[in-house]
């Protein structure tokens, strides 16, 4: 069964050319920024992903603002808004999550994200900046 040749149709050589435009497209892909513009994207196609609910987050000089203070669990994503006058971010404690996850520290106007997965339980949050915590920037929030 060695070389023989096979003619290619033009379905096969529409395959070949749209897979090289998708890794020609990918391949701009990259760079660093200094903040998060948007959330993270997932290397699950939209359609396969999970459902990820966004939740904003107010951070102010020296408090969180939450909308609610109970969750469902499942995936979220924090869309933190720094409304206070100094850098803050925002760090998570709670079941499933190994030690704590926490967001990178945005200045005054700025706006990250912070995806985490919740299981059922108590959750501790709290700004890890500085002495911010012990300044009262700490939460709780309840996910059932």
């Amino acid at each position: 069964m060695g070389g023989s040749s096979r003619r290619r149709g033009p379905a096969t050589f529409a395959a070949a050319a749209a897979a090289a435009a998708v890794l020609l497209g990918l391949a701009g892909c990259g760079g660093s920024h200094e903040w998060s513009a948007a959330p993270p994207r997932s290397p699950v196609p939209a359609t396969a992903a999970a459902e990820v609910t966004t939740v904003d987050v107010t951070m102010d000089d020296f408090s969180f603002t939450l909308p609610r203070h109970d969750l469902t669990s499942g995936s979220y994503t924090f869309r933190l808004s720094n409304e206070g006058e100094s850098p803050h971010a925002m760090a998570i404690a709670g079941p499933g999550i190994s030690g704590a996850r926490r967001s990178g520290t945005i200045t005054p106007g700025q706006r990250t994200f912070l995806t985490v997965t919740l299981r059922p339980g108590r959750y501790e949050v709290w700004c890890p900046v500085d002495d911010h915590r012990a300044l009262g920037m700490d939460t709780a929030f309840d996910v059932r």
